[in-house]
């Protein structure tokens, strides 16, 4: 969503409506789940997808229509009939997606700055949106702050809606009022702990699928913007003892340990094991992690934290350069984040 609320800012922002579809519910076989979006403009281009195929130019269809109306929709598509079986979408299921109408207006530019400022930060945003006919309101929530349009002038009515799981969007009516509710956050708090060639490519790698990315390493001529410009937070501490203590690591943070040396490695993976990290990870052979693990285990570190840890990191696929490494860790890191937004919802 991060992108996407950027494009959103920069159309809003020269003044041009927009629609946004998002897939609301989905069951059975799709090509995409709920929670997936695609914005369009008024000349038909759009970015994002919710699946590609027939779908989407049923919804380009739609979206027309959006624009003439000034109002927002919700349509269903049967991907089991026979329109979809001469197509490329024989998925076998159905989908529900709204697709609402966002005019260039002041209060809407405040409610999509105000989601796109709190995912580059790094913080959980909810984006309200009236679905039913001639109720169009936006605004966001992010902790105590409210941007946008708020039905009424008064958010207090919305806000017990709190504990909802992240991407996935729920249809909700409210003393007669139809609106959508999604949370947002960063898709994983990343911190690459180590600047190398490794650490580049996976910084590129992980940036393209939603990361929130810190980088942390005690050379400033390797962890700085122009190696890693698509970072989020680039960190340069005296050495890496203690290099996580002033950040919040929590179930949604994945630590990748790749610095430049065993030595190192230990002593990061030994703070890791102390946060509430979602995912930690450590580059390495099996004789460089047995050592590290034996070292840890003599020095009081239980072996149940270190069951916790990937090592070596990444899903086995032969890689052997920085940029195949790479893949083959995001790949694990996406796995692991789309169990746990399972086992959330």
């Amino acid at each position: 969503m991060k992108e996407l609320s950027e494009k959103i800012c920069e159309f809003l922002e020269e003044g041009e409506d927009l629609a946004l579809a998002t897939i609301c519910e989905q069951s059975g076989s799709t090509p995409r789940s709920a929670g997936a979006r695609m914005l369009i403009k008024a000349d038909g281009s759009f970015f994002g997808t919710i699946g590609g195929g027939l779908v989407e130019a049923l919804v380009q269809k739609e979206a027309a229509n959006v624009f003439k109306s000034c109002q927002s929709i919700k349509k269903a598509f049967d991907l089991s009939n026979k329109d979809a079986a001469v197509s490329d979408m024989i998925c076998g299921g159905n989908l529900e997606v709204i697709i609402e109408y966002i005019p260039a207006c002041p209060k809407n530019l405040e409610a999509f700055r105000l989601i796109r400022d709190s995912l580059i930060e790094g913080r959980r945003v909810m984006l309200f949106s009236g679905t039913s006919s001639g109720n169009n309101f936006h605004f966001a929530v992010a902790g105590a702050e409210v941007r946008g349009e708020v039905p009424g002038s008064d958010p207090a009515p919305y806000m017990d809606i709190k504990n909802i799981p992240v991407g996935i969007p729920r249809v909700i009516e409210k003393d007669g009022t139809q609106f959508m509710v999604e949370a947002f956050a960063p898709s994983g708090c990343l911190f690459l702990l180590g600047a190398g060639h490794v650490s580049r490519c996976t910084s590129q790698a992980a940036s393209k699928v939603g990361f929130h990315l810190t980088v942390i390493d005690d050379r400033e001529e390797f962890a700085n913007r122009e190696r890693f410009e698509e970072a989020d937070r680039i960190i340069v501490p005296d050495n890496f003892e203690n290099c996580l203590k002033d950040y919040v690591i929590d179930r949604d943070s994945y630590l990748v340990i790749v610095t430049r040396g065993h030595v190192h490695d230990r002593d990061v993976l030994k703070q890791a094991l102390e946060t509430d990290a979602g995912y930690i990870g450590m580059i390495g052979s099996h004789k460089k992690r047995d050592a590290i693990y034996k070292n840890l285990l003599e020095n009081g570190t239980p072996q149940s934290a270190i069951d916790r840890v990937h090592s070596p990191i990444g899903i086995e696929i032969g890689a052997e350069t920085p940029e195949e490494i790479a893949v083959s860790i995001v790949a694990e890191l996406i796995a692991h984040r789309a169990e746990s937004r399972k086992n959330a919802s």
